[in-house]
C-alpha cells in the first residue's frame, strides 16, 4: 500500500535529483512491457514471499532460533550482490578499489550474519 504513494512521488522527484518522469509516461512504459515479463516478476514476488513466510514460520515454530532464522533471511541481500556481480557483471569495468571494497563489504556482511546467528 505504501508503494502506491512512494513510487509516484519518487518518479516525480527522484532522489538523485534531475528531472522526474510524469506518471502517465511511466504508466505507458509499464504497459509496453511484455506480459511474460510481468508474470516472471509476479512469480519472483511469490517465491520471495514464500521464502519470507517459511523463514518466519521456522523461527516461530522452534525449528530455528529467532536469531538463526533472521540470519538466514538476511542472506538474501548477499545473494543479490553475488548475482549482480557474478552473473549480471554489474561491476565490470569498475576500478580495483571498487572491487576490493565490494569484497570487503561482503566479508563484513558474512561476519555480521555469523554473529547474529550465534546469538543466544
Amino acid at each position: 500500500i505504501s508503494s502506491l504513494g512512494i513510487i509516484p512521488y519518487l518518479l516525480l522527484r527522484p532522489l538523485e535529483g534531475g528531472p522526474g518522469i510524469p506518471l502517465h509516461m511511466a504508466f505507458a512504459q509499464y504497459k509496453k512491457v511484455p506480459c511474460a515479463a510481468h508474470l516472471w516478476s509476479a512469480l519472483g514476488g511469490l517465491v520471495w514471499a514464500a521464502g519470507t513466510l517459511s523463514n518466519a514460520l521456522a523461527g516461530a515454530a522452534g525449528f530455528l532460533s529467532s536469531a538463526e532464522s533472521y540470519a538466514i533471511g538476511q542472506c538474501a541481500n548477499l545473494m543479490a550482490i553475488f548475482w549482480g556481480a557474478l552473473y549480471f557483471k554489474e561491476f565490470q569495468g569498475s576500478s580495483v578499489l571498487v572491487r576490493c571494497l565490494l569484497v570487503t563489504v561482503c566479508c563484513f556482511y558474512v561476519v555480521a550474519i555469523a554473529f547474529i546467528a550465534s546469538a543466544a
